[in-house]
C-alpha cells in the first residue's frame, strides 16, 4: 500500500511540475524534484491539493493522512529532514547578494488547545496579545525586494531544554545556520528587541554583518572611549547634514516617499568589543521628534553608505505585511500535529513553499503566472485539515497578489 500510494504521488507531482518547468529558471529545474522525490523517498507522504488525485477513493485518502502524519514522526525523517533543510538554506542562500538585507525576528507558533505536546511551553501569541501554549520560532528572510521575502532560516523551538536553554541560545544556532547559507553575505537587519550586548557578541561571532535599531536609553562611546551619554540625549542637539528621500505610506496603492535627515558617525559600546557606526534619521517635516537611531558593524564612508543601511531597514518593515499575509495564507498558524517533530517538519515544508512563491513572484510575467495557475488545477474544495493547504494558499497568494 504504501510503495502503491508513494508512486501514485510522484507521479501526479511530476506531471504538474512538469508543464511549468519552461517558466522557471535553471535552479528551480534542478532543485524542485530532488526535493520532490526527497520528502517522497524519506516515507513523509506530502499531501496537498495536487496529489489529492492519486487515492481512488475517500477511504485512501484518510488512508494517505494518517500515514503522512504517523511518518513525519518517524526517525526516518531525521536524516532527510537535516539534508532538505540544508538544501533550502544554501539555495536561498546563494541567491543572497553582498549587501542584501537579511530580516530577522522572534516569532511564535500558537497552540492554545494542545495540553499533552512534547516540549510544549507559554508565548506571547503576539496576533491576539495573550499568553498561551505554543512554541517560540526563530525566521529570517533575504529581502532583495520587500514583496516578494524568501525564508531563509526558519524554525520552532522551546524554551528551558537542553538544545535551547533560552530564547538567545536559539538566535545563536540561527545565526550560525545563515552564516552557513550565506556564508557571510548580505546584512542581517534587527529590530530594538535585539538590541542586547549579548545578540552583538553573538553575531560578531557568527561572522555576520549586522544594521540594528537602537532603544533610546543605549549607552554609546565615540571612537576614543570617551563617554557620549545615552543615544537620545546625544542625538537630541545633533544637527543633522544629508537628506535623502526614504519609504513613506501608501495612498491608493502607491507609495509616498518622504524626505528624512540623517547622519553618522563611527562609535563604540562600552562592553562590546568592536568599532560601530551609528546613523540618526529624523523626518525633516518634524525635526522635534526624537528621530530612529541604528547601529551597524558595516563600515559607513560616504553617505551613500548610509543610506544604503537606511534603505535595509525600511525593507525590513516594509516585508513585515508580506511575511504575515504569506503564512496566514499557507496555514503556518494553524498547522495541527499531536508531536513537535512533526509540526516542525510541516512548518519547513510550508516556509520552502513560501520561497517558492516569493521566487514565481520574482521571476514570472503576469501571464505566465496565469498560467501556471491553469496547468495547476486547483480546486474549490475546502481542505479536511489545516495543514494540508499549501498549495490552497498559493492559489490564495496569487488571486490577491494583484495579477490579472
Amino acid at each position: 500500500m504504501r510503495y502503491k500510494v508513494a508512486t501514485a504521488i510522484i507521479g501526479k507531482a511530476e506531471s504538474f511540475f512538469k508543464p511549468i518547468l519552461p517558466y522557471l529558471d535553471q535552479w528551480r529545474q534542478d532543485f524542485l524534484p530532488q526535493l520532490i522525490r526527497g520528502v517522497v523517498m524519506s516515507e513523509g507522504l506530502v499531501v496537498t491539493e495536487v496529489v489529492r488525485e492519486a487515492f481512488e477513493s475517500p477511504e485512501g485518502f484518510r488512508a494517505g493522512y494518517k500515514a503522512f502524519s504517523r511518518h513525519l514522526n518517524s526517525a526516518v525523517w531525521d536524516d532527510q529532514e537535516d539534508r532538505i533543510r540544508r538544501e533550502i538554506q544554501g539555495q536561498v542562500g546563494r541567491e543572497i547578494g553582498s549587501l542584501t538585507p537579511i530580516a530577522v525576528d522572534d516569532g511564535e507558533v500558537a497552540k492554545p488547545y494542545a495540553r499533552k505536546m512534547e516540549r510544549l511551553g507559554r508565548i506571547l501569541d503576539s496576533d491576539k496579545e495573550v499568553i498561551t501554549n505554543g512554541y517560540w520560532s526563530f525566521e529570517a528572510y533575504g529581502v532583495e525586494d520587500p514583496e516578494a521575502p524568501k525564508p531563509l532560516v526558519n524554525f520552532p523551538y522551546d524554551v528551558g531544554g537542553e538544545e535551547f536553554p533560552s530564547r538567545q541560545h536559539a538566535r545563536r544556532s540561527g545565526y550560525r545556520q545563515i552564516q552557513n547559507a550565506t556564508r557571510g553575505k548580505g546584512v542581517v537587519v534587527e529590530d530594538r528587541g535585539f538590541d542586547a550586548d549579548e545578540n552583538y557578541e553573538d553575531m560578531n561571532e557568527a561572522g555576520l554583518r549586522w544594521l540594528v535599531r537602537l532603544v533610546g536609553n543605549r549607552e554609546i562611546e565615540d571612537s576614543a572611549g570617551e563617554s557620549m551619554g545615552i543615544v537620545e540625549d546625544f542625538c537630541a542637539t545633533w544637527r543633522l547634514t544629508h537628506v535623502t528621500s526614504a519609504a513613506g505610506k501608501w495612498v491608493d496603492g502607491e507609495e509616498q516617499p518622504k524626505m528624512v535627515a540623517y547622519d553618522f558617525m563611527p562609535v563604540r559600546l562600552p562592553r562590546v568589543r568592536g568599532n560601530f557606526w551609528m546613523i540618526v534619521v529624523r523626518r525633516c517635516t518634524a525635526p522635534a521628534e526624537g528621530g530612529m537611531f541604528l547601529l551597524t558593524n558595516v563600515p559607513l564612508i560616504l553617505p551613500a553608505d548610509a543610506e544604503r543601511m537606511i534603505r535595509a531597514y525600511h525593507h525590513r518593515w516594509r516585508a513585515e505585511d508580506s511575511i504575515r499575509f504569506m503564512k496566514t495564507a499557507l496555514g503556518i498558524e494553524g498547522v495541527r500535529t499531536l508531536n513537535f517533530r512533526p509540526l516542525r517538519r510541516l512548518i519547513m515544508i510550508a516556509y520552502w513553499v513560501m520561497a517558492m512563491i516569493s521566487v514565481l513572484r520574482l521571476k514570472l510575467t503576469p501571464t505566465q503566472l496565469k498560467k501556471t495557475i491553469c496547468v495547476g488545477k486547483f480546486f474549490d474544495r475546502p481542505v479536511r485539515l489545516l495543514h494540508y493547504r499549501l498549495l490552497t494558499g498559493l492559489r490564495f497568494y496569487w488571486k490577491n497578489s494583484g495579477v490579472t
